[in-house]
């Protein structure tokens, strides 16, 4: 039967042109469907909808009243609570109140702003001392900053002397390395005038422009106008010469020692003063300065958070804050960054190095060039490359048009199947060349035949490792395995169909013997049999060796660990971390069963003070800034001894009774933020098990900043801030709660990256364990055939587990990416072994032939893709450089394993399995009688040759002896 590419239409027409006209016709599609890709980089999406953190957080989220937006945390530098910007900035960002209490102005994507004065003064409005509301904000929204040295007249004459005696005493006395800052003074604003109201409405009244953007905002939405509101004064930063800093200040470890070494620091001893004149007159912290705003954004925020962003710091800028002192944290910080880090290695608009302008382009340059000088051929090299990224093309396509979206995983996918597609089609080119050089009447025809069996069950394997990642509870990384596997069989058709085509209809010169020239990878294919025992056994304890490091694997799932230490949203997130409050929020909520609410000696004033007591535990904790919740609000309610006179039990009991029947009507105090009654039951792993709640439970919120900066183990806080919730609620009968918001968040994607990392593995080393046993026809056969393909991870993730390297969501993937190489590799010598068997080759002949067919094309696959992806070295986004850097180590180790690796065991026990396993070839050959006319031939079976035997078995000589 003929070959396709062997075929013509009723036209006349081959059938490659057709090939080449549908590639033609599918190429605006995608185009067009690329248009729509959207970005999405929350981590709170990744985890399934059923998963019980997040079911948890929704729960929260929906009873608690916030919005579907996260919250922002936006301060500057000197920023404080006397600081009229404060209020400028939330009233450009939230809107005035108009006579009606209605919003008028502000951003549309602002839901709400909080500014700690706000909190201040709703606490002393309830009772709350000045300075007392002050201190249960701090770590929250106010912060105590940097420790400010004031000092002496004697001081003051030699201040840069002093700040280096200081900092070398911390160093040698306490082994801190201080770094010294200027001082800050409250800002003095240079246009006392308030902010321009901005409430243009239109004709019928139903829109305002929006006071910074010029959009169109509701006009009318409700917000309660507060009234009787008491004025409240703030103090001034003290005056002060410098600031110092250490790592770790705001745990509040070493703050008494440097304060206590800096009054201890004497001038020289003169007669006046026998131990010298002090220089420092006090070492202090200012509650009050920094502080910051929480700018909660809603639906439309948090689906344009790049525009939000721009908007708040327009309007931060628009009151006085310059730019470069301005610091935003938060999740939609950190998001919008991801994003446009990932647009930037695409393209940087902002880049001022030609090299840094775009880093995968740069990548594909450099593979262009590296292609063309191995296969040294412009129109071949250009062949190859454009097969391998029209597979991309067409795969990254498919993402919006099925509702897909690309993220820090997806974005490695281009770069997957790059590889893959890439290794296939240098190997289709190679086979076209050798049968060209053989002048072979159908090269194209000829070439698609041999590489048809290899690439398919290459792309087979492949695709089933990459399903073995649908085990993952991990969205990005599910997607991940479903649109590269995909991608592989997309890939194959441009390998098996479309390059072929394309080479069948351009001209092309039969390439010269020399330039197929394999018989030095035929030599080097020799020497790997005759030292078969040395590479397998010196490259068995290697990889053994380097899987000692296993032991310490980690993985790393914070976004703002993939920036560089220089990068603006890590230097804000370490001012705010250093100066302020913890960035992500864990979220206690505590609930009192029906039983405990109708419990006479435990009224509502008792529930309040059992979270006021959990609220202080945790505020003892080293990795929590801070914590706010309703009792925050209110005086302490001190409990009345059991001796208490009936007169004090029922005043304090009814005012329990009062304070229960405002809290529960109305929004005391934005307390629905923190407190609300369950209406409906709340189910948490199944219908109907009510895990979280029962109708008419109270629920009460506890929120504590974390921090995100520090090595914090996110696993041992969850767990002591469960222990520490268990042991102020167990004394209380019908109180439990839950943990949640983004650290438990955070937690599962960690444990959910390790567990796909591993169950996936061995998914896929199974299936394809599966897929190779049925390749080479013997299931010890297929065992070893996987060892090539296993060694380089084992390798690569040793190492980088053995110096302490974190294995993040991107470098997990390298994996797949290795498994997909090392098959690729390994399938092809296989191929081409057996064939050499066949042919009535030597063992050892078989070998050279395997690695002159495949060994070439390994290597320029290897060399194309490792420089390549070197080029994503300089990416500011550490996910993508780490990625590039990882991806050309595992390339490297990979090709290395299958070029030495695999020849030597052909050369030994896999050899001999394949050996047996295929028959000898039985060549029937018509004997003529001698020379007697008319009689018939006799066919006779030629033996076959005595090396083709298994070593076991005798040849036919001997046993005729």
């Amino acid at each position: 039967m003929s070959h396709l590419f062997e075929k013509r239409d009723r036209w006349g027409n081959r059938f490659s042109l057709w090939i080449i006209l549908g590639a033609i016709f599918l190429t605006p599609l995608c185009a067009w469907s690329l248009r729509h890709t959207r970005v999405e980089n929350d981590i709170e999406h990744w985890l399934p909808e059923n998963d019980p953190n997040s079911v948890t957080l929704r729960w929260s989220t929906e009873n608690f009243g916030l919005d579907a937006g996260d919250s922002i945390l936006v301060s500057w530098d000197n920023s404080s609570l006397a600081d009229p910007r404060l209020d400028k900035l939330a009233q450009r960002l939230e809107g005035k109140l108009d006579e009606r209490g209605v919003r008028r102005g502000g951003v549309k994507q602002v839901s709400r702003v909080v500014t700690p004065r706000d909190l201040v003064i709703r606490m002393t409005e309830r009772g709350v001392g000045r300075d007392e509301a002050i201190q249960r904000l701090r770590g929250v929204l106010v912060g105590a900053g940097m420790y400010k040295v004031r000092l002496t007249e004697t001081g003051r004459l030699q201040q840069k002397e002093v700040g280096r005696e200081l900092k070398l005493r911390a160093k040698q006395e306490l082994g801190l390395d201080l770094q010294t800052f200027p001082s800050v003074r409250d800002y003095e604003s240079q246009d006392d005038e308030p902010v321009a109201e901005v409430a243009a409405t239109t004709e019928s009244s139903t829109e305002v422009k929006d006071a910074v953007a010029g959009e169109p905002v509701a006009a009318e939405v409700a917000v309660p106008v507060p009234t009787d509101v008491p004025q409240v004064e703030f103090d001034l930063i003290p005056q002060h010469d410098f600031q110092v800093r250490w790592k770790d200040m705001l745990h509040g470890n070493h703050g008494e020692a440097v304060k206590k070494l800096a009054l201890s620091l004497r001038g020289p001893k003169t007669s006046s003063a026998p131990d010298g004149d002090a220089l420092i007159e006090d070492c202090f912290q200012w509650l009050g300065s920094p502080v910051a705003i929480s700018v909660q954004l809603n639906e439309a925020g948090e689906a344009e958070k790049t525009k939000t962003m721009e908007l708040i710091r327009e309007a931060a800028v628009a009151v006085g804050v310059p730019m470069k002192h301005l610091h935003l944290g938060g999740r939609p910080v950190a998001a919008t960054a991801l994003n446009e880090g990932v647009k930037a290695a695409v393209w940087d608009r902002l880049a001022t190095k030609p090299w840094k302008k775009s880093v995968i382009g740069l990548s594909g340059i450099v593979g262009a060039i590296v292609a063309f000088t191995m296969l040294r051929s412009f129109k071949l090299s250009f062949l190859v490359l454009f097969v391998s990224y029209f597979t991309v093309f067409v795969t990254v396509s498919l993402v919006p048009i099925t509702g897909g979206t690309m993220n820090m995983v997806m974005v490695l996918m281009p770069t997957f199947l790059l590889v893959v597609v890439m290794s296939g089609a240098i190997h289709v080119a190679h086979y076209w060349r050798h049968a060209a050089s053989q002048n072979h009447p159908n090269p194209v025809a000829e070439a698609v035949r041999l590489a048809a069996e290899p690439c398919t069950i290459a792309t087979v394997t492949t695709a089933i490792g990459l399903l073995s990642l649908l085990t993952s509870d991990l969205r990005p990384v599910r997607d991940f395995g479903v649109y590269s596997a995909i991608g592989s069989f997309v890939g194959l058709g441009a390998v098996l169909y479309l390059l072929p085509a394309m080479i069948q209809m351009l001209p092309f010169k039969p390439p010269k013997p020399d330039d197929v020239d394999a018989s030095k990878w035929e030599d080097y294919g020799r020497w790997c049999a005759r030292k078969r025992h040395w590479i397998v056994w010196s490259y068995t304890i290697f990889t053994l060796a380097c899987c000692v490091g296993l032991q310490w694997f980690r993985t790393e799932t914070k976004v703002i660990r993939y920036f560089p230490a220089d990068a603006p949203l890590v230097q804000s997130y370490w001012f705010l971390e250093e100066n302020l409050a913890g960035i992500v929020p864990v979220d206690v909520v505590v609930r009192f069963d029906q039983s405990c609410q109708s419990n006479v000696d435990f009224n509502f004033l008792d529930r309040m003070e059992i979270v006021r007591t959990l609220e202080n535990k945790l505020r003892e904790h080293p990795d929590i800034s801070g914590t706010l919740a309703l009792p925050d609000f209110r005086p302490v309610s001190e409990k009345l001894p059991s001796d208490a006179k009936f007169l004090a039990k029922a005043a304090r009991s009814k005012s329990a009774t009062e304070m229960e029947r405002r809290i529960k009507d109305t929004d005391v105090a934005g307390s629905k933020s923190f407190f609300r009654v369950a209406k409906q039951a709340a189910d948490l792993k199944r219908p109907g098990d009510a895990l979280l709640n029962q109708p008419d439970d109270e629920l009460w919120r506890i929120t504590a900043q974390c921090f995100i900066m520090s090595d914090t183990n996110f696993g041992e806080l969850v767990n002591e801030v469960n222990e520490t919730s268990r042991s102020v609620l167990k004394t209380q009968a019908g109180a439990s709660h839950v943990v949640t918001g983004m650290v438990p968040v955070f937690l599962q994607t960690q444990q959910a990256l390790l567990d796909s990392q591993i169950s996936s593995f061995g998914v896929a080393y199974l299936t394809v364990w599966v897929v190779m046993i049925f390749a080479v026809r013997h299931i010890g056969g297929g065992f070893l055939t996987m060892l090539p393909n296993v060694y380089p991870i084992g390798q690569i993730f040793g190492l980088i587990s053995l110096f302490n390297l974190p294995v993040d969501i991107g470098t997990m993937m390298t994996a797949s990416i290795a498994m997909g190489i090392g098959v690729d590799g390994t399938l092809h010598k296989v191929h081409w072994f057996r064939k050499g068997i066949q042919d009535g080759k030597t063992r050892e002949d078989a070998i050279a032939l395997a690695v002159g067919h495949s060994g070439p094309a390994i290597w320029e696959t290897s060399a194309v893709l490792t420089l390549g992806m070197l080029m994503l070295l300089p990416s500011e986004l550490l996910l993508i450089s780490r990625f590039g850097w990882m991806m050309a180590a595992i390339i490297f180790v990979a090709v290395a394993g299958d070029i030495l690796f695999t020849p030597a065991l052909l050369g030994g026990l896999l050899g001999t399995w394949l050996m047996n396993r295929e028959r000898p070839v039985t060549v029937t050959s018509v004997v003529p009688a001698a020379n007697i006319p008319g009689s018939r031939s006799k066919e006779q079976t030629v033996p076959p040759a005595p090396h083709l035997l298994p070593p076991s078995v005798p040849s036919s000589k001997k046993s005729n002896r």
